[in-house]
């Protein structure tokens, strides 16, 4: 029988949340008590050319900081949860690059778009990115023949889940009027699908050995291909 089950605390994972945990804390510190700013220098603005908003594109998802402690719980939440199960079905090497190519395909959507779009001077931030596209990538690779189960009471296929999210952040558009927001979701979950395809084209070997040279890697969907994802 088939119940919810929270993935057990890699190295990976311990990086990921801890890390993130820590600084949110720093950034908490330096912007409310010292008035630093470092969650703005972190936070990718969009709309900007400046040098900084170019490397913002990579370090927009340090930026964690929001004035309500348990929406950065909920955040460090789904990443132990999502990212928790990718890793133990794709495994530790395929999870680092998904969150880099992750990560980097949507902060460069962004920075395109508020050239393109009426978006600027607003400002983008937090991992949420990695954890959608985490969805998608599996979504994809399941989609046809893979059943989600989530909570374990919900069981639906694999590209009705994907066609969900992409709902969801029309929806969230619609209420929100975020022009910023809804380009961020979609090139997440974007990124999440070309980043299965190119690893199927054989992307990323070379990557693959370096992260496992790294860390002690989990060896997910190397012998057999899951069928069934519990998130």
């Amino acid at each position: 029988e088939e119940v919810f089950r929270f993935p057990p605390p890699t190295r990976l994972l311990k990086i990921l949340v801890g890390g993130l945990a820590a600084l949110f804390v720093v950034e908490a510190l330096t912007d409310k008590w010292f008035g630093l700013g470092l969650t703005a220098m972190l936070a990718l603005k969009v709309g900007s050319l400046s040098p900084l908003a170019i490397l913002n594109i990579a370090t927009y998802p340090l930026a964690v900081f929001t004035p309500s402690v348990f929406g950065v719980l909920i955040q460090l939440f789904f990443i132990w949860w999502i990212l928790g199960d990718y890793e133990r079905n794709m495994g530790t090497e395929t999870t680092v690059m998904l969150i880099v190519f992750v990560s980097l395909f949507t902060g460069l959507a962004c920075f395109l778009a508020g050239l393109a779009l009426p978006i600027r001077a607003q400002y983008f931030a937090g991992p949420w990115p990695m954890i959608s596209g985490a969805i998608a990538s599996m979504c994809w690779r399941l989609r046809g023949r893979g059943t989600l189960s989530l909570y374990g009471v919900i069981p639906m296929k694999a590209e009705h889940l994907l066609y969900g999210l992409v709902g969801l952040s029309i929806v969230n558009y619609l209420v929100s009027q975020s022009l910023l927001q809804l380009v961020a979701s979609l090139a997440s979950l974007g990124g999440g699908i070309l980043f299965t395809e190119w690893t199927r084209r054989g992307g990323g070997s070379r990557m693959r050995r370096q992260v496992r040279r790294g860390l002690r890697a989990i060896d997910g969907g190397r012998s057999k291909k899951p069928e069934r994802w519990m998130n």
